[in-house]
């Protein structure tokens, strides 16, 4: 398990709680890149069910088909409110 930082929020407790997180930053993620987004991606010990609550993050890969010059990453970062802090 990596050092986690300060403001960094709790990690998934349960698959129910992944599964409503991905839910939502799927959601955001169509919003902000419409027929951009290609495909979403759970990677790690989530995805090969080796998940340990509440050490496990959960590692998410994102795949675009082009990438624009500046995402309205305030637009995303509220519908993703939960595990992951867009970098800006």
């Amino acid at each position: 398990m990596a050092n986690r930082l300060v403001h960094e929020p709790a990690y998934p407790q349960s698959q129910a709680e992944l599964e409503a997180y991905c839910e939502r930053l799927i959601e955001a993620l169509h919003r902000e890149l419409g027929g951009r987004l290609t495909c979403v991606l759970l990677c790690g010990s989530w995805a090969r069910g080796e998940a340990t609550p509440p050490e496990s993050d959960a590692d998410i890969t994102v795949i675009v088909d082009t990438v624009a010059k500046r995402l309205n990453y305030p637009t995303m970062q509220k519908g993703m409110t939960g595990y992951c802090n867009p970098l800006k």
